[in-house]
C-alpha cells in the first residue's frame, strides 16, 4: 500500500505545470516633481476628508444640544450677612429690612 501511494504522489507531481517566473515591477525612487504632485493630492484628499468630518461633528453637536429654557421669570436671591456675631439671611429682591 505505501508503494501505491508513492506512486500516486509521483503521479500528481508529473501532472502539476512548471511554473511560470513573476515579473517583479522595478522600485525605482519618485523624483521631487512626482512626489510634489503626490503631496498635492493628498492635501486635497486630506481637506475634503477634513471638511467632511467637521460637518458630520456639527450635526452631532447640534442634534445632541438639549438647551434648557431660561427661567424669565420673578427672582429671589439670598445673602447672608453677619450681624453682630449672629448670621442673618435676607433675600434680595425683598424690600423689608430685616
Amino acid at each position: 500500500m505505501r508503494l501505491h501511494a508513492d506512486e500516486q504522489r509521483c503521479a500528481c507531481c508529473a501532472q502539476k505545470k512548471p511554473r511560470k517566473a513573476q515579473v517583479r515591477a522595478e522600485h525605482r525612487p519618485l523624483t521631487q516633481e512626482e512626489l510634489l504632485e503626490e503631496a498635492a493630492q493628498t492635501e486635497l484628499e486630506n481637506s475634503a476628508s477634513v471638511a467632511a468630518l467637521m460637518a458630520a461633528e456639527e450635526e452631532i453637536r447640534a442634534r445632541a444640544a438639549v438647551r434648557k429654557a431660561k427661567y424669565c421669570g420673578p427672582l429671589l436671591r439670598y445673602h447672608s450677612l453677619k450681624v453682630a456675631g449672629e448670621a442673618v439671611v435676607r433675600p434680595s429682591g425683598c424690600p423689608h429690612q430685616f
